[in-house]
């Protein structure tokens, strides 16, 4: 398979993700913090198995201690993820969760040296104007919602995750910087577990197969996404494979108009003509933005 339709796969799947958590948290939990206790412990449990398949690489403790903050961040940015997606059409909310290079370009500046161009002003630009088309609704008055601050938020975390990442590579393998992080966001969990204690009693008691089902896929999901993301760009160009993935909310767009469609009892998105057309004048500036960025 070429790098072009694994970089789209990649997309895809990701964006399989997004609709498979926002039926979590809109149904079958009743705090978006419950299924990111869950994540915690599926986090642990990934970076059990990296370690007994591959070991863990050589770091300092200071990066070490570096790659578990970067675990708390992460785990932050997916509590504002899973709030923002709980009450927002997800068509509107992932999209906003792109402009997560903008941030990236950022803190790369401010931390790793690197330097903006005039394409990259360009690309914010875009999606700032991708943003404002988000918030829109014809006939009311213009507001940004909480769902769209904490998606900022998210993307904000996500950053920052990100750019952690990109330095602790610089001095080990990406696997073992993935297992720390995903440490840290276990320990993060911790205090949670002990405040939510009758919020997680009560999701397992009552939807509790079905949920840790659920968000066991979209880690296993996620996990693939990111071996497809990887294996694309071994073989192909990382840019533009970053860039192909970034198609990731047109894919959620129109899975959640078709499941609108043909099954409304598990997702209803409003899809009339102009609420579409909207969003996907906002999606194109969105991934034209994120394209320019990286």
């Amino acid at each position: 398979m070429s790098w072009t339709w694994l970089a789209l796969l990649a997309g895809m799947t990701l964006a399989v993700v997004n609709i498979n958590d926002k039926y979590v948290v809109s149904n079958l939990v009743k705090r978006p913090v419950v299924p990111l206790m869950f994540f915690g412990f599926l986090a642990i449990i990934s970076a059990i198995i990296v370690y007994f398949i591959s070991g863990f690489g050589s770091l300092s403790t200071s990066n070490i201690l570096l790659g578990l903050i970067g675990g708390v961040v992460y785990a932050g940015m997916t509590l504002f993820y899973f709030y923002g997606i709980k009450d927002s059409e997800v068509s509107a909310a992932i999209p906003l969760f792109q402009s997560s290079p903008v941030f990236i370009a950022i803190f790369a500046a401010m931390f790793l040296g690197e330097h903006f161009s005039f394409i990259k002003y360009v690309a914010i630009g875009l999606i700032v104007m991708s943003a404002y088309l988000i918030g829109y609704k014809k006939g009311e008055r213009f507001k940004f919602s909480k769902s769209f601050w904490f998606m900022i938020f998210a993307a904000i975390c996500c950053a920052i995750s990100q750019v952690i990442t990109k330095y602790l590579v610089g001095f080990t393998d990406y696997w073992t910087v993935f297992s720390y992080l995903r440490i840290g966001s276990f320990l993060a969990i911790i205090p949670l577990v002990f405040i939510y204690k009758n919020d997680l009693v009560y999701a397992a008691k009552d939807n509790g197969l079905k949920s840790f089902s659920l968000m066991t896929m979209s880690e296993i999901l996620n996990l693939t996404a990111v071996a497809l993301m990887t294996a694309a760009a071994v073989t192909g160009y990382v840019t533009l494979t970053n860039a192909l993935s970034s198609v990731q909310p047109l894919f959620v767009l129109v899975f959640a108009i078709l499941i609108s469609i043909f099954y409304p009892k598990i997702l209803k998105e409003e899809i009339g003509r102009d609420a579409i057309v909207i969003k996907v004048i906002a999606i194109i500036l969105m991934i034209t933005g994120a394209i320019l960025v990286i």
